[in-house]
């Protein structure tokens, strides 16, 4: 889903001075720097990178030293890395999971053109990440049952039901569940649809409740707040895709004085004191055409 690749210069300079995600307007994460120093030459370099723990969009922001003799002792170069997202079919069963989850935090509408078994699997992945067992039935002859949830003793059945917007869950949609939930010998059940729930379907679950068989009901905005939770629990940064991103192919944005490194230091904040544009970066530059990133 996410590729690396160099983007236009301007793009770059806004999109990696920018503290929040570009897509989904979440603040970024901006990890340590690294600082590797050549042992044969006085060339070194020191990259930092920045992540959306929700969507995965992230920056990369890169100081050369040393790259040019006659100003090393004076001058460090600078240049940016971007992260780039790339369109997929949603129905496309084949698409990761995780990378689905990521799509969704930007896009909340592709959810309904997600295939209907993807997003069983996405809702399983949820639950997962709020730390039960899951595991997601066969797409047919799954007794209404579409997840089964487990947590010591607690076995709790999932029914998952991909709705358009204005088609509500109804009361006989509820009624459906509890039974598909007594012949699984459950007694707890959880009704997550992509839409909304009629009021007779509520008044349903809450008369199930009284009984013994609670149905919890997760509308399209409770399941979208309960993906947001995950994504941030969720999200982990392998050393091999940090290091693939730091050395991925870049953009020069400017230069400014030399500096020595510091531990932990947030290499962003470094001042450009010069940079080279051609006509056109300079046009845009200066206001002719619209600025999309705030810093």
């Amino acid at each position: 889903m996410w590729e690396y690749s160099a983007a236009s210069r301007l793009f770059t300079l806004r999109a990696v001075q920018s503290k929040q995600c570009i897509w989904c307007y979440k603040d970024l994460l901006r990890l340590d720097p690294v600082y590797i120093k050549s042992e044969r030459s006085q060339r070194n370099l020191i990259a930092q990178l920045s992540v959306c723990r929700y969507c995965g969009w992230w920056t990369a922001y890169r100081v050369h030293q040393g790259d040019h003799p006659r100003t090393a002792h004076l001058y460090e170069c600078y240049d940016g890395i971007v992260g780039s997202l790339k369109e997929f079919d949603p129905a496309d069963i084949s698409v990761p999971i995780e990378d689905v989850r990521r799509y969704l935090q930007i896009n909340h509408e592709s959810v309904y053109d997600l295939h209907p078994r993807v997003f069983e699997e996405v809702v399983g992945s949820v639950f997962k990440d709020h730390g039960w067992q899951v595991k997601v039935t066969a797409y047919t002859g799954d007794d209404g049952v579409d997840v089964v949830l487990t947590d010591g003793d607690r076995t709790v059945g999932v029914q998952v039901k991909k709705n358009k917007k204005g088609k509500k869950v109804e009361a006989e949609q509820i009624r459906a569940l509890a039974g598909a939930l007594v012949l699984s010998g459950m007694t707890e059940g959880v009704f997550v649809t992509t839409s909304s729930y009629r009021k007779g379907a509520i008044l349903t679950a809450e008369r199930y409740g009284a009984r013994g068989y609670p149905v919890q009901l997760l509308d399209c905005k409770r399941f979208f707040e309960a993906l947001e939770i995950a994504q941030s629990q969720a999200f982990n940064l392998r050393a091999e895709t940090l290091w693939k991103r730091i050395l991925s192919e870049s953009a020069y944005v400017g230069s400014g004085v030399l500096k020595r490194f510091r531990k932990k230091e947030d290499i962003y904040s470094r001042k450009i004191i010069s940079s080279v544009y051609l006509t056109d970066e300079f046009i845009d530059l200066y206001g002719a055409a619209p600025r999309h990133f705030g810093s």
